[in-house]
């Protein structure tokens, strides 16, 4: 009965310690994970300042650009557009 006792004791001992060891393992993983995911967060906000930089230095000459192009339209009338109208009213060119 002594030797069944020490075998078990042994054994819970040596599935205890396995445990522990596993237990260890997947805190490290998750500790790596968790370094990563950090990693990835910093590389994000970089990403993210860079992009704020590029917009900021690029808005005035995308705004001006676009003003540019609004203001600047051909307002007159096409002569093909002019001899159809005048058609209608019945003027002669």
């Amino acid at each position: 009965m002594k030797k069944e006792r020490e075998l078990i004791k042994r054994e819970l001992k040596e599935y205890e310690e396995e445990m522990k060891s596993n237990l260890k393992k997947e805190i490290a993983k998750l500790n790596q994970t968790e370094i990563k995911q950090e990693e990835a967060i910093k590389k994000i906000n970089r990403e993210m300042t860079n992009l704020k930089h590029e917009y900021e230095s690029t808005k005035s000459s995308v705004l001006d650009f676009i003003i540019d192009n609004t203001l600047n339209v051909d307002l007159s009338i096409p002569d093909v557009v002019k001899g159809q109208f005048s058609a209608k009213l019945g003027i002669s060119k």
